[in-house]
């Protein structure tokens, strides 16, 4: 219908227009941010738009490119209703068929987990 096609084009706009590094949609995606920031990694691109292998375009929360990496900060607020399961899962599911690595990451991994995920990434990233 005309209508779902205008609905769907003013969200891909819409979607264009945040693609800004500055943007916080969460406060996991804000700790992350400043972890990442302050680590001895290389650095991470943030709130990027990547096209997974359908042709779709996905917004990701850090991505490294050189290194095929993308994490995603999967807080209760925005990823715990069945929808938004399912729509991780079709988004993961593209970007890895599209050849990147997708790492989903929870408050513990950012807030108590540190360490080993800062490890875990700093070996990753320098491959």
């Amino acid at each position: 219908c005309a209508g779902q096609r205008g609905v769907r084009r003013l969200a891909s706009a819409l979607a264009l227009l945040t693609d800004d590094p500055d943007i916080l949609r969460s406060e996991l995606e804000r700790l992350l941010r400043e972890r990442l920031l302050s680590a001895p990694l290389p650095p991470a691109r943030f709130n990027q738009h990547v096209t997974g292998a359908s042709g779709r375009l996905w917004e990701v929360d850090a991505l490294w490119a050189q290194a095929g990496l993308v994490v995603e900060a999967d807080g209760r607020a925005f990823h715990s209703s069945p929808a938004a399961r399912r729509r991780d899962e079709r988004k993961q599911a593209d970007l890895e068929a599209a050849g990147l690595e997708v790492w989903r990451i929870r408050w513990y991994d950012v807030h108590g987990g540190w360490p080993a995920l800062e490890a875990r990434l700093f070996t990753r990233t320098r491959r």
